[in-house]
């Protein structure tokens, strides 16, 4: 029955009525044409119409057996459009951006894949670092694990250099597109942090950051390899030459090929917002859409901080040197920053209530993960259900996954992805 159901609802309207004109007689093609009129139209005005083609003289038990088929399948389509509306999208590729709060927003799409069995698109398990599909190349299936049996790719987001043309060929044509972006200087300081780059801090000098800006084209290296040199430019798929060019003309063509193609891209300093915009074209609940930073400077030791600020000097001569050279990641940042506004301000005046909601619930969860939960101790949070979300209980098991280093969650995906296949990692 469910098959047959499923089969009926995929019929277009003009189908429909078409299946019905051969199972009636002709003198029912005019009360079919105010039917098929009507479906364009609001409920109220639907029932109008067949409320008027009831008076129309026809024998009463042909008539009556039409009106019932009629209103069971305008039902039966009425149930299943509400139904395919609260359905989640789950063909999704997220662009992680290194240092752009893109492990955060990874956390949400790994949950949410790993709890409803969706496929992963996962980088080769000999890579040294398994989480990653590539640092300097896009996607193919040569350094990709193949599909498991059966089964075709829902989500890609681990780090990999965009390119549209590769990304098609591996996932299924309806995939809703995502990226991160981050205030070019501050990733640039993030970045410096997190990998201190020895063509920087090699260079002799107790300033060595202020030395390379001063001329960055001398310290360079490849700019596939370059964490430094227009990184999340690069990231999304900037053409090479023009990293050498700089033309404006080219930069911008690119910024609006990137713009038909991306659904929304989140900005790290409007993170709720961002997240509460997916949430939204996602079709996703707020539950779905938790999260708490992740490799944050905030959360290092501050021994660890110490040793990270060791000839690490910036100020605002810096950031003023380093807004000439990341010239793309400026062009690309200013232009999604100013898209998230137009999308904001078309989600209506409620938006931002949304938003505060979400912030609430947020600083809730991250309370209990961190300060409550324990993987001994098995505690809830519950939060009551507002006009934004339904009730939400947050578990000890919720928390591990949010809490779950990146790593460690490709590799119980991965377990599970392919539970046969052994983990051999190089040393």
């Amino acid at each position: 029955m469910g098959e047959v159901l499923s089969n009926l609802f995929r019929l277009t309207v003009g189908e429909l009525v078409g299946s019905l004109l051969q199972a009636y007689s002709k003198p029912l093609e005019e009360l079919v044409g105010s039917l098929l009129q009507a479906y364009s139209k609001p409920l109220e005005e639907l029932v109008g119409s067949l409320l008027q083609a009831y008076s129309k003289p026809l024998e009463e038990n042909r008539r009556c057996v039409f009106i019932i088929t009629i209103f069971s399948l305008g039902a039966l389509y009425l149930y299943n459009t509400v139904q395919l509306q609260r359905q989640g999208v789950t063909h999704i590729v997220f662009i992680k951006v290194h240092k752009a709060a893109s492990s955060s927003i990874q956390n949400i799409f790994l949950r949410y894949g790993y709890n409803r069995n969706l496929t992963f698109v996962l980088g080769k398990n000999s890579n040294f670092y398994p989480q990653v599909i590539s640092y300097s190349d896009t996607v193919s299936y040569q350094i990709i694990e193949p599909p498991p049996t059966n089964r075709a790719f829902d989500i890609m987001c681990s780090h990999v250099i965009y390119n549209r043309r590769a990304f098609e060929s591996i996932m299924p044509r309806d995939t809703m597109y995502f990226g991160i972006l981050r205030e070019p200087y501050s990733q640039f300081v993030s970045t410096l942090h997190y990998f201190r780059p020895p063509y920087i801090f090699d260079i002799e000098d107790d300033d060595p950051i202020s030395v390379y800006l001063k001329d960055p084209s001398k310290y360079e290296i490849e700019v596939k390899y370059s964490s430094t040199n227009n990184r999340q430019a690069f990231e999304f798929g900037f053409p090479l030459d023009i990293f050498k060019t700089r033309d404006m003309t080219r930069v911008n063509e690119y910024l609006r090929k990137l713009d038909s193609e991306f659904k929304l891209v989140l900005i790290a300093e409007y993170l709720p917002e961002s997240v509460i915009l997916m949430r939204r074209y996602l079709n996703w609940t707020t539950k779905d859409v938790i999260y708490i930073l992740k490799n944050a400077w905030s959360q290092l030791p501050e021994t660890n901080q110490a040793a990270l600020n060791i000839r690490f000097h910036v100020s605002n001569a810096t950031r003023t040197l380093y807004k000439t050279w990341a010239t793309l990641d400026y062009a690309l940042y200013d232009y999604f920053v100013q898209k998230l506004h137009r999308q904001i301000l078309a989600e209506g005046s409620d938006f931002q209530s949304e938003v505060s909601n979400f912030r609430n619930i947020l600083g809730k969860i991250e309370h209990f993960c961190n300060k409550v939960s324990r993987p001994y101790r098995f505690v809830k949070l519950h939060i009551d259900q507002t006009r934004w979300n339904g009730l939400i209980v947050y578990t000890t098991t919720d928390c591990s996954q949010l809490l779950l280093p990146e790593k460690d969650f490709h590799d119980e995906i991965r377990n599970v992805q392919y539970p046969n296949k052994t983990l051999d990692r190089p040393s």
